[in-house]
């Protein structure tokens, strides 16, 4: 994870389930959360997992393919079958990827938004890092940058384990903060990120 290697990082963990399914370190499952493209390594090995007998590999192959438009529609399936799912550990991450979907659409209102925060509460709490990021990004989408500065935030500070999430998540608040004027507690997340998240591709945006 700190090197941004989500397909290693998911082989890792696929190790993991399989020899302890109730592993306290289930908090470092690899799921994707931002809209870009993977990598066609990390694509074809998502086509597999979504065929896994184990869950939590379904739920990782369906977040790698949402971000992929040829596979959307099937990760979407895959995603909408896993909410059914008895395990909390599963559920509600699969919902919270479905949220991401709406960040795009042109009727995203903070209505929407403000909808999703009885859902997060209800996910297990080490798991909350990714829906936590992407609810900040939603709010940052219908221009309510404080409100989203102040979600995002809680992805360095409390979920921090994917470092890249993290950094992201960063730099994305300074810049909201920045949008409405609050150009000191910019600069401070800035200058935060540098330091702490230096190996991130996000650092170097913000110098």
């Amino acid at each position: 994870l700190r090197k941004g290697d989500y397909h290693s990082a998911a082989t890792r963990f696929e190790t993991l389930i399989e020899s302890d399914p109730s592993t306290m370190y289930y908090r470092l499952i690899p799921l994707i959360w931002t809209p870009e493209p993977q990598p066609s390594r990390l694509v074809d090995a998502a086509n597999e997992w979504i065929k896994d007998n184990d869950e939590p590999m379904q739920l990782i192959g369906a977040s790698v393919l949402l971000s992929t438009p040829q596979y959307e529609k099937i990760a979407r399936g895959v995603l909408r079958g896993l909410m059914a799912s008895i395990d909390e550990r599963v559920y509600g991450p699969a919902e919270a990827q479905l949220w991401r979907m709406r960040l795009g659409a042109d009727n995203l209102d903070s209505g929407d938004v403000n909808r999703w925060l009885p859902r997060l509460e209800k996910i297990p709490a080490e798991l909350r890092g990714g829906p936590t990021f992407v609810v900040g990004q939603a709010y940052f989408r219908v221009q309510q940058y404080e409100q989203a500065a102040a979600m995002l935030l809680w992805v360095p500070l409390a979920y921090d384990d994917d470092y890249h999430l993290a950094a992201r998540a960063c730099f994305v608040a300074a810049e909201g903060l920045s949008r409405i004027g609050q150009t000191h507690e910019s600069a401070t997340l800035y200058r935060e990120l540098t330091q702490r998240f230096g190996e991130s591709p996000y650092a170097l945006e913000a110098v």
